[in-house]
Order: C-alpha cells, then sequence, then structure tokens
C-alpha cells in the first residue's frame, strides 16, 4: 500500500445520524455493534455547522451560495453531464414515477421498479413534446427514468425532491409558489398522457410496472464556477452522487467513480491533498424510514469503509486526517492524535 502522509478525506454520508430517531433505534439490540463508526465518534472533534442538508453541504464545500429555502439546481448540474447547458436557461427534472392511490391520499413510491428501454423512453418523450409543442419547454432524456424539462424563463415555483418524498403523501410534497397552479395542472394533464400511451398499455397488458405521472424537481440554473479557495482545495472527487460529480466537473476537479471500499480507496488515491469522497446509500433508506435497510446498509458502510478508514489513520501512516460529515449539520474530524485519546470512552451508538 502506498503510503501518502499529507493524504486527508472528507467523507460525507447523509442520513449517517439517523440511529436517534426512535423508530430506527428499535432495532439497535439486534443490530449490533459498530466498532469503528463507535470509535469515530468517541475521540473525534464534533463540530456543527449551519448547514442542515447534502445540499446545503455541497453548497458550502464547493463555494456555492444558496439563497434560502432554496435547492442545489440538481436538473441543470445532471444536464450539463450529457447535453450543453446554457446559463440562462432553466431546468427542473421530470422523472417518469409511480403513484398509488390509497384511500384517502396518493402515495410517491418513486421509479426504482421502472425499466424502461431507452427506445421506450425516447417514444414517451417524443409524444411528450409533440403534445406540448406550442409550449417554451422541452423534455430531454439523460436515462430512462430520468427526464428533464428545459426553458428559456424562470418559473416562480419551488419543489422537494423526489427521494424526500418517497413512501409519503404526495399532496403535502407539490410544487408551490407563484405558479403552482399551472404546475399541478401539467402534471395531471402529463398523466393522462402517461396512462393512455401505447408503451404503458402494452406495459400493463404484460403484467409490467409502468410509470402514472412524473415528479417535478431540482429546479434551477446552471451555477457559477466557484472563485474562491472553496472548491480548489480538493485534489479529487470520489462519487457516484450526480451533482457531487457535476459540480467537480464544473470546476474542474479530478472526479472518479467511488470504488467499492475504502481498502481500494486507499490503493488508488495516491495524489496528496484533500479528497471528497461523498457516499449516499443510506439517504434513501433514511428518508423513506425503512430502518431494516439502513441499519443493513449502516453495517456495510462501517466495515467496508470506516473499519479500513480508521486503521489508516491510526497504524500505517496512509491518511493525515479524516472528516466525516453527516450532513445534517455536524461534522467529526479526527487525526491520528486525536485517535490515541484512550480515556474517550467508546458507546454503543444507542
Amino acid at each position: 500500500m502506498v503510503k501518502m502522509t499529507s493524504r486527508e478525506i472528507t467523507l460525507i454520508v447523509p442520513g449517517l445520524r439517523r440511529f436517534e430517531d426512535a423508530g430506527f433505534r428499535e432495532l439497535s439490540a439486534s443490530a449490533g455493534r459498530l466498532p469503528a463508526l463507535e470509535l469515530i465518534f468517541a475521540r473525534a472533534r464534533k463540530t456543527s455547522t449551519s448547514n442542515c442538508n447534502l445540499d446545503e453541504t455541497l453548497g458550502s464545500l464547493f463555494g456555492l451560495s444558496l439563497a434560502a429555502d432554496t435547492s442545489l439546481p440538481a436538473a441543470a448540474l445532471a444536464h450539463s453531464f450529457k447535453y450543453e447547458t446554457p446559463a440562462d436557461h432553466w431546468y427542473i427534472h421530470c422523472d417518469p414515477v409511480v403513484i398509488q392511490p390509497n384511500r384517502d391520499h396518493l402515495m410517491l413510491l418513486g421509479n426504482d421498479m421502472l425499466d424502461y428501454s431507452e427506445q421506450d423512453a425516447e417514444q414517451l418523450i417524443s409524444d411528450i413534446n409533440a403534445t406540448y409543442s406550442d409550449q417554451p419547454w422541452q423534455v430531454k432524456m439523460l436515462s430512462p427514468r430520468q427526464w428533464v424539462m428545459e426553458m428559456p424563463h424562470t418559473p416562480a415555483i419551488h419543489t422537494c425532491s423526489m427521494h424526500s418524498t418517497v413512501g409519503r403523501r404526495i399532496n403535502d410534497f407539490l410544487p408551490q409558489g407563484q405558479d403552482a397552479r399551472a404546475w399541478h395542472a401539467l402534471m395531471n394533464e402529463l398523466q393522462m398522457l402517461l396512462h393512455s400511451h401505447p408503451v404503458n398499455q402494452s406495459r400493463n397488458m404484460s403484467g409490467r410496472v409502468a410509470a402514472n405521472s412524473v415528479w417535478f424537481w431540482g429546479e434551477g440554473v446552471l451555477p457559477v464556477p466557484a472563485n474562491d479557495s472553496a472548491s480548489a482545495r480538493w485534489a479529487q472527487c470520489w462519487s457516484n452522487h450526480n451533482s457531487t460529480l457535476a459540480l467537480a466537473r464544473l470546476n474542474k476537479i479530478p472526479r472518479v467513480d467511488l470504488p467499492a471500499s475504502a481498502d481500494i480507496w486507499l490503493e488508488q488515491a495516491i495524489t496528496p491533498g484533500q479528497h471528497l469522497i461523498v457516499i449516499d446509500s443510506l439517504d434513501l433508506p433514511a428518508v423513506s424510514l425503512d430502518p431494516v435497510t439502513w441499519w443493513q446498509v449502516l453495517m456495510q458502510l462501517n466495515e467496508q469503509w470506516f473499519a479500513p478508514l480508521l486503521s489508516a489513520l491510526r497504524s500505517n501512516g496512509a491518511l493525515a486526517k479524516l472528516t466525516l460529515m453527516s450532513a445534517d449539520g455536524w461534522y467529526y474530524e479526527l487525526t491520528p492524535t486525536l485517535a490515541k485519546r484512550w480515556w474517550k470512552r467508546v458507546k454503543a451508538l444507542v
């Protein structure tokens, strides 16, 4: 293993501190101990920030200034991966989703269960654009389950992300703002178009899941690259999180796909300096209130990431500093010296 004492890592794991919620604590007795994470929490220097979610955390780390009640322009960032993205155009995700009618409300199930081919998705999008050819917007495909709407002006709406709404009644999370009524109407019209579309009719006949609505989220224009040192300090960015990778690309920071474990990262990350890693595998089970999956993923992270990084920090000189961020306003800084504070008693998470 290459030793690089000048390497530092900032590891962002949104949803990490969900164990503090009562529903997740109930599973703690059977879930087992997490020695590496428990030691990090016990001996690290704990600090609070004003960043209370992943969007605000990434905005701060990349030198962006987000206005109150706004989120990262995820659609514009995702669009910039595949298409030319004019700075004066506005973008919003228009993702195909499944909405489940219950007795007295509608629940968003998301779109993980959709398996459209690119051809099917392109046919749906083509017919949507043809139906609304008189409108100033156009829908584009980023992937069969990820669509983006582009237009040359900025509507007065704000939205909620899809993953934070999965498993919840949609009425509480529909677009809001001065232009919200028009977007609610468009959503209803697209539901009818999807219901009657031949692609979905064929899927329904064969017993396959079909999208019965779209979800608008992640609106905004492409951010201006930071001019300060906030983003320039990163030697490399490692993630599979779209907005993180798009921000890295925007700021000309080398970006790499997230490896399967910290052991692999320690072998690959030979560039000295500060490395940013974003792992969002805990985020969906955290926000969708799925404690069983959340604990399973957390145990994997403890084994595959926290334990190897702690070992590298404590014993072999491969890491100079670990900063663990939970993207909820707290972060934990651990150095080899701090890790030796044996008098800091290690406790179970709950």
